[in-house]
């Protein structure tokens, strides 16, 4: 089954300090796991300024291992946008906006790609080659400004539960 969930948001005015904007949260439950299918992101300001940011997906390898953070909303498994309204709701939780960051992100980023306010940054991952988490795992849009001015992030996460 697919997933998507989208979101809106600052992403903070520390250059180099990525904010949680969106994660999927898998639960600790053996079998449960998720694999992203596309992330879509750009700027949310209706007169962009000319400023870069990065985008980078990263992943947590144990949520209970360490502060997953504080989501400025939380968003339970019913209530994740299906795309086949006739079919199951999601086993994954869904976070946005976070207030305190999650402290245990792995070291490297999945994926990472630079952008303008003026542009917007599309992907999209095959079954074989999508970014997975598995049980008790977390996977996360992140993003920072390049320099000490925050932007407004537009973007939505499509994900699959499999």
């Amino acid at each position: 089954m697919f997933y998507s969930i989208p979101f809106k948001g600052p992403c903070g005015a520390v250059a180099g300090a990525y904010t949680t904007m969106v994660a999927i949260i898998v639960p600790n439950t053996a079998g449960y796991r998720v694999r992203v299918r596309s992330v879509s992101v750009g700027p949310a300001d209706t007169a962009p300024n000319d400023r870069n940011w990065s985008v980078a997906l990263r992943r947590i390898a144990s949520v209970s291992s360490g502060t997953a953070g504080t989501p400025g909303a939380s968003i339970t498994a019913a209530n994740i946008p299906k795309k086949d309204t006739s079919g199951p709701d999601s086993v994954a939780t869904g976070a946005t906006v976070y207030t305190v960051q999650p402290t245990t992100y792995e070291a490297n980023p999945l994926w990472s790609d630079d952008c303008n306010d003026r542009g917007g940054i599309i992907k999209e991952w095959d079954q074989g080659g999508a970014p997975r988490a598995i049980h008790n795992q977390l996977i996360a849009i992140c993003v920072t400004p390049r320099t000490a001015n925050a932007a407004e992030i537009n973007s939505t996460i499509e994900f699959e539960v499999y």
